[in-house]
């Protein structure tokens, strides 16, 4: 790679990080009930809890997700996952196939 198409991918690169981003909202038409928290909202994620608003079916594919997702500890820590596995697994796995993926910090 030479140093001219290094300096033409950096200012490429500048103009995307300057660029508004693109965001979609596929569910502005319907209105959504958070499975983790209850509330009803029409984006694609819970404005309470952060959850997503498209909870499928447990396959493969949203186990692995789901699995990378804990193990980087985006949306729990893995210390509270362990302990309500280890004290309470029955209660965790319910909660997951039932929808609700992240810890919920009830607002006062």
């Amino acid at each position: 790679m030479t140093k001219d198409q290094l300096k033409q991918y950096y200012r490429h690169f500048c103009r995307w990080q300057q660029e508004e981003p693109h965001y979609v909202n596929r569910h502005e038409d319907s209105v959504q009930h958070c499975c983790n928290c209850g509330t009803e909202f029409a984006d694609n994620f819970c404005p309470r809890c952060g959850q997503r608003a498209e909870v499928g079916r447990v396959g493969w594919n949203s186990v692995k997700e789901n699995v990378a997702l804990l193990w980087g500890m985006d949306s729990r820590s893995l210390t509270y996952t362990l302990v309500q596995l280890l004290g309470r697994p029955g209660y965790l796995v319910r909660d997951y196939i039932s929808g609700r993926r992240l810890v919920c910090r009830m607002l006062s």
